[in-house]
C-alpha cells in the first residue's frame, strides 16, 4: 500500500514538474507593427491637383531622362516635393518646388 501511494505521489510530482518546465519554456511572441510614415508634413498628391506653373516646372525638371514617381505637398511649408526616377539606371532624384514653380535647394 505504501508503494502505491508513493508511486502516485511520484507520478503526480513528475507531471507537475513537467508542466512547470513547459510553462517556463513557452514564449509568447508579441509582434509590434509600426507604420512607416514620414512625419515631415508632406502628403502625397496627384500632379494634376497642383497649379499649372508647378506642373510645368516638375515636368521640365523630369525632362526626357526622368519619370515622375511621386509628388507630395506640404501646406505648412508651401512646397512640393517631387521624386523623379531615372529611366536609364533607376537613380532617384528628389526636388523641391515652391508655389511659383521655382526649384528650392534643401537646407541641411
Amino acid at each position: 500500500m505504501k508503494k502505491v501511494i508513493l508511486l502516485v505521489a511520484l507520478i503526480t510530482g513528475t507531471i507537475v514538474v513537467a508542466n512547470a518546465a513547459t510553462a517556463q519554456v513557452t514564449n509568447t511572441k508579441v509582434t509590434i507593427e509600426t507604420a512607416t510614415t514620414d512625419n515631415d508634413g508632406y502628403k502625397e498628391v496627384k500632379l494634376d491637383e497642383l497649379s499649372q506653373v508647378v506642373q510645368t516646372s516638375i515636368k521640365a525638371l523630369a525632362g526626357e531622362t526622368y519619370v515622375i514617381s511621386k509628388v507630395e505637398y506640404s501646406a505648412e511649408l508651401e512646397l512640393v516635393r517631387a521624386t523623379l526616377t531615372s529611366k536609364e539606371d533607376q537613380q532617384v532624384k528628389v526636388v523641391l518646388i515652391d508655389k511659383n514653380g521655382k526649384e528650392v535647394k534643401p537646407t541641411e
